[in-house]
């Protein structure tokens, strides 16, 4: 009896495949975010395109393929670059959001 694939699952797009071939970072390549997070206290975001909220509870960024909402308390954004953004607070909950 053959097993049906999750409708959840998908497969790798042409990009990452390529991606996964050479020794590159996948997220420049495929032109994503990379988010670390460093437990609930601290969160380093590469690759996003802008800020377009900063409060002390939500920050929002412009990043494909969708945007990118860390909320929580006391948020402040210690270091910003063109490639990288730290932020220290207290971060209850990272959303990707499409269409905003």
């Amino acid at each position: 009896m053959k097993k049906r694939k999750s409708q959840e699952e998908t497969k790798p797009t042409f990009k990452e495949r390529m991606a996964d071939g050479f020794d590159a970072s996948k997220e420049m390549i495929l032109d994503v975010p990379k988010i670390v997070f460093i437990g609930n206290r601290e969160a380093v975001i590469e690759n996003y395109k802008c800020i377009t909220d900063y409060t002390e509870t939500l920050i929002m960024l412009d990043a494909e393929p969708a945007a990118v909402r860390l909320s929580g308390k006391c948020l402040e954004i210690k270091s910003i670059s063109r490639e990288m953004l730290f932020v220290s607070g207290d971060i209850e909950k990272m959303e990707f959001v499409k269409g905003e």
